[in-house]
């Protein structure tokens, strides 16, 4: 299986991040929506919404609740650009991760 590039290519791959550094991106939405969002994974009854992180390029995963409901029979909506968000924006998150000003 071929492995996916981390989400923000521009940055330098840090593998120094550990379990406290990602809380701190889960603890704070808008740094959370700030990444690269990856996709949703259900496990014993909870879904997790998947993101990488940007600083060493790991999978982080939060438990979600999907609310939004589309039928099959519908045309999907148009997708937003979360991608181009997380590249352009991937330096700032970095910075908060290593703590920053």
């Amino acid at each position: 299986m071929k492995r996916r590039p981390p989400s923000s290519p521009a940055v330098p791959i840090d593998r120094s991040c550990t379990i406290a550094d990602h809380d701190n991106i889960k603890a704070s939405l808008p740094t959370w929506l700030a990444c690269s969002f990856v996709g949703f994974m259900s496990f014993a009854g909870t879904t997790y919404e998947m993101r990488d992180c940007p600083r060493c390029g790991s999978t982080m995963n939060k438990p979600a609740e999907v609310i939004v409901k589309r039928y099959l029979d519908e045309p999907p909506p148009a997708a937003p650009q979360v991608a181009q968000k997380s590249r352009k924006h991937a330096p700032q998150i970095a910075a908060e991760v290593r703590g920053a000003p």
